[in-house]
């Protein structure tokens, strides 16, 4: 009985995938039977197609924390949003959730995306942009908000007071005047 070694059986897993793939993706099927192709051919794992965000998110895997950190952030904009909307406050420009980048806080705006466009979570949210690439890192921005609004007591139904709050701290501390 020949025994089939470990590296073998991941590359034909990994063909069987790409060949589901392209029948289940049939606008990139090529795509995919080239990368079954690869696999046959011994490619390297890291220059297969997907590998890449694969392995970057079992090395910096998407944690609870994250999680936490982004229903507090959609929280806080719900709770911006409903003060505007009954007129506690009278703003110039409207608070709208602007997404995370998509260069550096890539698993962010992926969970966002998720949770609002395949969950159907937050739909309500006016937002920046239907795709969540704020194309600038927001979760130090994000994070004073979030803070200030802990701060505060974690409130729902903000004053004008708490709302201001809240805002300013989007602003750097050594930003501000």
């Amino acid at each position: 009985m020949t025994k089939i070694d470990d590296e073998l059986f991941k590359r034909l897993v990994l063909i069987n995938q790409y060949k589901i793939l392209s029948h289940v993706d049939p606008d990139d099927s090529d795509t995919w039977e080239r990368a079954a192709e690869q696999v046959r051919d011994h490619v390297p794992i890291d220059d297969l197609p997907s590998v890449d965000w694969l392995m970057e998110a079992s090395r910096n895997p998407f944690t609870e924390t994250d999680r936490n950190l982004v229903y507090d952030i959609l929280q806080v904009y719900e709770n911006l949003q409903l003060a505007e909307d009954e007129k506690k406050v009278t703003v110039a420009e409207p608070a709208k959730f602007a997404g995370f980048d998509g260069n550096h806080e890539t698993k962010h705006m992926a969970y966002v995306r998720s949770l609002i466009s395949d969950q159907g979570k937050w739909t309500y949210l006016r937002v920046s942009g239907k795709d969540f690439n704020s194309h600038c890192p927001m979760i130090e921005t994000y994070t004073r908000m979030v803070e200030a609004w802990q701060a505060l007591g974690e409130p729902h139904d903000l004053t004008a007071a708490q709302y201001q709050a809240i805002v300013d701290a989007r602003v750097h501390p050594s930003r501000r005047s």
